[in-house]
């Protein structure tokens, strides 16, 4: 288990299930241009984290949803989005 990574996530969105005990860590890339999501998981409440899962390399405003819908169901929904002039990108 690991804690996440310092200086990457923005706009973080958690999600817990009270039923598995699983807690969700969503985030995006805060490098510029922002590429990638990723998402993390616990069991532990947060104390430590499973490897990350990370998205490709597509291109990102960074933002992430992230839902429980049901005992042991997620929905995590990420962006892609063209490069734009004056953001780093």
């Amino acid at each position: 288990m690991m804690a996440p990574a310092e200086g990457v996530g923005v706009f973080p969105r958690l999600a817990f299930d009270p039923v598995t005990n699983l807690l969700l860590l969503s985030y995006g890339s805060l490098s510029y241009p922002r590429r990638g999501h990723a998402l993390l998981a616990s069991t532990d409440g947060g104390y430590s984290w499973a490897k990350e899962l990370a998205t490709d390399s597509l291109l990102t405003s960074g933002y992430t949803w992230l839902v429980r819908t049901g005992p042991g169901r997620f929905l995590w929904a990420v962006d892609s989005t063209p490069p734009q002039a004056g953001c780093g990108g």
